[in-house]
């Protein structure tokens, strides 16, 4: 009773910080609800395990295993089998409503870790990349493993850690792919959480380093470079790592530990064993044993893989006759990924065509990892624990993985303090009696980009679309859903508090509609606002679990998080921007300055240069503000590089070899065929992909649509996009082939390249080849052009990598001109290779060079870049801001 009336008095002082509007609607609503909810939860009693001696606890976490993909899940909608995790189901309970509380994988591993809401704790330390994560939480927070240890536990990690680490470097900077100290044990790491045993990985299989850390130590001599096939993240690496050979190495540790801790077991002191897999996270890397294994290619045999791992661990309890004293836990850490599928690369989308053989990785519900709707979020949740949980049950009431912690507190015995597992209510009643009114209630859930919030069966999602980016398979895409509902709210937001509300949230009663396909926010306007303000509160006490108010109360988040475009209202064009169609040309200006010109007529060669390399559809000049040509055309080395282009070059179509970048070869042409519009600040051309080398003349392949947007001129440079779709109209099908250069391509200044610098850049190339070279890069006055990526690389170690964005500058009359060209993640295969030129001023975005792919009769392939063309040198920084606000637009 107190306890329950010091939260209602905390509900009022809180109620009386809502805005005024909401304050006298809302309160009372709020107060009663929690009284309504704070009744439920104290009438349950907390029930200890009814066996004198405590079990040991098995938890099981699988890595982007979706619903639908387990059999006992799927059912019929799943054709993969999954014969351990339905052993499970079959000896023990399967629940239907368990979620992840975030549908990507760090915050859901906190919350399960600290039994709290990662947002409710302070902010992380600066970390590196990938693999090189800091610590989450600090070495002080309360976790699951320092649980388990005090209450005398045997605790065990094995897996993926993916919680970040301190790891000892080269030069005391943060840790990254370059300074770290691989013979040297990490600072902070499972033992300081309280796992005393561990062997894990730090990231995922597709993050490096690729190396495992067994207490703290690293495995093996870490002085490869190497990277899976799924996003060819290329970095650090034991030379011994195999990403195919991890889930059996893992299994075999589990194995070991459960052997280990087996004798104690049976002596009264149980084990805790946190065994967290990399599967069926990408790269979907089977082992041999498992390659071919189902009938959906290397996506299912991974699946089977992980189920099999779950086999290894039930096998081995079984061994050592810990089974009848074991409770087991499995389940994912939140819904399947879109881009894995039957191939190994990372590709959009490619998850949704395992439908056509009849099997649904999200089960029955909508969405996958990183979006708010129930496919990313709702997981596969077994639970076996013999003689307290009965065969062959089921649960449909709603629980959460941050209630781990509060659910092995009470089967180890352990009574957690107030400022404990704040989010966390035990599952134990449910797992003795299924049909009983659950503790949890509510829970808050994360997208990438936005929150939701449950009350029973109704659902609040406070965004448009799908709450994450989009750019992997979820729809709708962020930018296109805040898009459509801003012109349909008819006027400019003004505040966050303006935006809860239809056409910025969506309600779902899923108890009716699991699929989330029926909107009910335009007719639930008060069911909205209580539901906001029950939010609001929750995230304002720092705790859901009945207690006092936690060190994190009164903290504020940001539960919608709208692209900035809806601040800014429509798009305007800006006013100084203007675009003159001539027969000639299309020209945009910018105060009646040349920014770019599109050419419609055919180019002529300049004389020396063979007529055969004349062209038409392309952009050239492209100027800075200060009327430097960044551009170059018809240059003598490849006079068939034109500026800024777009073609492939190693294609197959027909059966014949077809070329249609370089037009000399007279095997292919890319031509300008018409003007499909002209606006103030964009116009849309079209073009022609031709095959040159059938029986009966030119065959149109292609048609290409170009839309370019003027931006106009920030600080010192102009800006533009421009999205291109290229439509496969012929018969069959064009492959383009394997390569290392194609697709949209960009050459300098003519300025930026002569004998001279070509020279001292392969000189210097060769250098790289001999271990004892001190040549030095020659300097810019020297070689007159440079690039730099988004990842800090220059041209010969970033040529063939994945950046998000180039910068290509050079000095043009002696003054530095440049331009900066970034992919959008929407494109296929992003983030793209780049073909950085050894010695030319040449660079493009070629997805080719990762492996063939088709254009298909009646498919789109649709890509879009934004240029930043500067005067004088741009910060990283600057650009990378840029790019942000391209991203999710």
């Amino acid at each position: 009773r107190f306890i329950m009336f010091r939260f209602l008095a905390n509900t009022q002082a809180v109620c009386r910080k809502l805005p005024s509007h909401l304050q006298h609607r809302t309160s009372t609503l709020v107060v009663v609800a929690v009284i309504n909810l704070l009744t439920q939860t104290l009438a349950i009693p907390v029930v200890k395990a009814e066996s004198t001696t405590r079990p040991n606890i098995v938890f099981i976490l699988a890595d982007d295993l979706g619903y639908g993909d387990v059999k006992c899940f799927g059912r019929d909608r799943c054709q993969i089998d999954t014969p351990h995790f339905d052993r499970l189901a079959t000896e023990g309970m399967r629940f239907t409503d368990a979620h992840a509380n975030a549908s990507v994988c760090v915050p859901t591993r906190v919350a399960i870790m600290t039994g709290q809401y990662p947002w409710r704790l302070p902010k992380v330390d600066r970390s590196g990349k990938w693999g090189f994560l800091g610590p989450q939480f600090p070495a002080t927070q309360h976790t699951l493993g320092k649980m388990m240890k005090s209450a005398g536990y045997q605790t065990g990690y094995v897996g993926k850690w993916h919680l970040g680490t301190t790891m000892q470097t080269t030069d005391g900077k943060v840790q990254g792919p370059s300074n770290v100290d691989y013979t040297k044990p990490l600072i902070v790491g499972p033992k300081d959480h309280g796992f005393n045993d561990s062997f894990i990985l730090p990231g995922s299989l597709d993050m490096f380093p690729y190396a495992f850390v067994r207490n703290h130590h690293w495995v093996g001599n870490v002085a490869a470079q190497k990277g899976w096939s799924a996003f060819n993240r290329v970095g650090p690496a034991a030379e011994d790592f195999e990403d195919t050979k991890v889930l059996s190495t893992f299994s075999s540790e589990a194995e070991r530990f459960i052997a280990d801790a087996a004798e104690g077991s049976r002596n009264g002191n149980p084990f805790f064993l946190f065994f967290a897999l990399t599967s069926p996270h990408t790269p979907t890397s089977p082992s041999k044993d498992f390659q071919g294994k189902s009938k959906l290619g290397l996506y299912g045999d991974f699946v089977m893989e992980t189920d099999h791992c779950v086999g290894r661990v039930l096998n081995a309890l079984d061994k050592h006759s810990l089974t009848e004293n074991t409770l087991v836990i499995a389940t994912s850490d939140h819904g399947p990924a879109a881009y894995a599928g039957r191939i190994a690369e990372a590709t959009r989308g490619q998850l949704r065509h395992l439908e056509k053989d009849g099997h649904y990785s999200g089960g029955p519900y909508r969405g996958y990892k990183f979006s708010v709707y129930e496919g990313g979020l709702r997981v596969p949740f077994v639970a076996r624990w013999p003689g307290t949980v009965n065969e062959k049950t089921t649960c449909d009431q709603l629980v959460g993985l941050p209630d781990m912690m509060a659910t092995f507190a009470e089967v180890a015995g352990v009574e957690l303090e107030n400022d404990q597992a704040a989010d966390s209510f035990s599952i134990v009643p449910l797992l003795k009696q299924p049909d009983s009114s659950g503790a949890r209630q509510t829970m808050i859930l994360e997208g990438t980009r936005a929150m939701a919030f449950r009350i029973g069966k109704d659902k609040l999602a406070f965004c448009p679309g799908s709450g994450c980016v989009g750019h992997h398979g979820n729809s709708p895409q962020t930018a296109q859903a805040w898009s459509k509902a801003v012109n349909q709210y008819g006027k400019k937001p003004k505040n966050h508090q303006e935006l809860v509300r239809a056409p910025f949230v969506q309600l779902f009663s899923l108890g009716s509609d699991p699929h989330e396909d029926n909107n009910l926010a335009a007719s639930e306007g008060e069911k909205i606002k209580a539901m906001y303000a029950a939010l609001k509160l929750q995230i304002a006490s720092g705790r859901t679990r009945p207690g006092t108010p936690t060190a994190s109360a009164g903290k504020d988040i940001k539960i919608m998080r709208p692209p900035p475009f809806v601040w800014d209202g429509p798009e305007k064009a800006d006013p100084a921007v203007s675009i003159k169609q001539t027969d000639d040309a299309i020209t945009a200006t910018y105060n009646d300055k040349i920014m770019l010109r599109y050419n419609i007529a055919i180019q002529k060669a300049p004389e020396g240069i063979s007529q055969g390399f004349q062209r038409s559809g392309y952009i050239h000049p492209i100027n800075t503000p200060s009327g430097l040509p960044v551009t170059g055309d018809f240059p003598k080395d490849h006079p068939h590089q034109h500026a800024l282009f777009n073609a492939w070059t190693d294609t197959t179509f027909e059966n014949r070899k077809v070329d249609f970048w370089n037009q000399k070869k007279k095997l292919g042409r890319v031509s300008h065929q018409k003007v499909v519009d002209v606006g103030q600040d964009h116009f849309t051309i079209s073009l022609a992909h031709e095959d040159l080398t059938g029986p009966n003349g030119p065959k149109t392949v292609l048609e290409e649509t170009w839309t370019v947007k003027l931006r106009g001129q920030h600080d010192n440079s102009y800006v533009f996009d421009i999205t291109s779709v290229q439509t496969c109209v012929a018969d069959t099908a064009l492959k383009i082939n394997q390569y290392h250069y194609g697709g949209m391509g960009i050459r300098g200044n003519n300025q930026w390249h002569n004998e001279s610098s070509a020279i001292a850049l392969k000189k210097y190339q060769q250098s790289l080849k001999k271990k004892d070279a001190k040549l030095e890069f020659p300097s810019l006055q020297t070689v007159r052009h440079r690039f730099k990526t988004s990842e800090g690389k220059q041209r010969f170690e970033g040529n063939h990598s994945r950046p998000n964005w180039v910068d290509l500058s050079g000095l043009i009359d002696e003054k530095i001109a440049g331009v900066t060209v970034m992919g959008h993640p929407s494109n296929f295969r992003f983030p793209q290779n780049v073909r950085l030129h050894p010695n030319k001023p040449y660079f493009c975005f070629a997805p080719m060079v990762i492996g063939d792919f088709e254009i298909k009769p009646g498919e789109k392939y649709e890509s879009r870049f934004r240029y930043i063309v500067h005067d004088g040198d741009v910060p990283s920084k600057t650009i990378q801001k840029t790019w942000q606000d391209f991203r999710i637009r």
